[in-house]
């Protein structure tokens, strides 16, 4: 392996790309791109200077899909950039390109010490985009767990960022008693960040009215949930505002770690569940 100064982004055919992830000893950090793709060039420092702050922990490549449209095909890649971790050749989590360098290393930093404390349990899933329904004002997940054990892993991964729980509507019981209507398990967690809440409040009294931030699960009716939380740089507009938009972005990092690892959480589950039911004879052939 290169040493920390000098490690590159690895350029990987895509003909290539399954057998080199499957072989790696490391996670393997993918940036599938284009070269007509200008945000895909704007990514690339970024990525470099990841590549050397994580050399010991996490292997990035690069991919370009100009060469091989059937990588795109074979791990649903819609929309470049894409960036993909990968676990023993298998996807297990997917990052959001539009974060600045340290919102991603942030992200990283969650995910990589989920895989640290997990890696006695072979993780991986086919790839977990994010549910473009929840709206563009959010960060959000479809997560591969049935909603009470996603609602159990939510409430853990905002515990260890630190992130308090100061209300929880259960708004399925909710709408029951009070209007006898009936919706799918859908679970509002009011979460409490004391910096983002002091800084805020100090500078714009009035973004009280979107306090507590929320973090919402709700059940797909298909075995999953998706869990999505306020962008609240966006939300708040505060682009113009800079220690609040720093506050922002602070929070968002946090939050987006919960959300990363969550769905690490149902990526690890359901490789597990998969490699059981192969051992038992219950599964098809094939799947490791």
């Amino acid at each position: 392996m290169n040493s920390k100064s000098t490690n590159p982004v690895v350029e990987i055919p895509g003909s290539q790309f399954d057998q080199e992830a499957k072989a790696a000893t490391l996670p393997v950090l993918a940036h599938f791109y284009s070269t007509w793709c200008e945000q895909c060039r704007i990514l690339a420092p970024s990525l470099q200077q990841l590549a050397e702050e994580f050399v010991d922990e996490l292997k990035i490549v690069a991919v370009n899909l100009d060469l091989c449209p059937e990588v795109a095909a074979s791990y649903g890649i819609t929309r470049l950039p894409t960036l993909e971790l990968f676990d023993g050749g298998v996807p297990i989590a997917s990052l959001d390109v539009g974060m600045p360098r340290q919102e991603l290393k942030v992200e990283l930093q969650g995910l990589l010490a989920d895989y640290a404390k997990k890696k006695g349990v072979q993780s991986g899933s086919q790839p977990v985009r994010e549910n473009q329904s929840a709206g563009q004002f959010s960060i959000s997940t479809v997560v591969k767990l049935p909603f009470d054990w996603a609602l159990r892993e939510t409430v853990r991964a905002l515990k260890e960022e630190e992130l308090v729980i100061i209300t929880e509507i259960d708004l399925q019981a909710q709408l029951a008693a009070k209007l006898s209507l009936q919706i799918r398990p859908y679970t509002i967690l009011g979460v409490w960040a004391p910096s983002w809440e002091y800084e805020a409040l100090s500078r714009e009294p009035d973004i009280g009215l979107l306090m507590p931030s929320h973090v919402c699960l709700w059940d797909n009716g298909d075995g999953t949930c998706t869990l999505a939380t306020a962008d609240l740089k966006h939300l708040c507009h505060v682009e113009q505002n800079t220690p609040l938009a720093q506050a922002a972005r602070a929070v968002n990092a946090r939050l987006r770690a919960v959300v990363s690892s969550v769905q690490f959480a149902g990526a690890v589950e359901e490789r597990h569940a998969s490699s059981h039911a192969v051992r038992s004879g219950t599964g098809p052939a094939g799947v490791v």
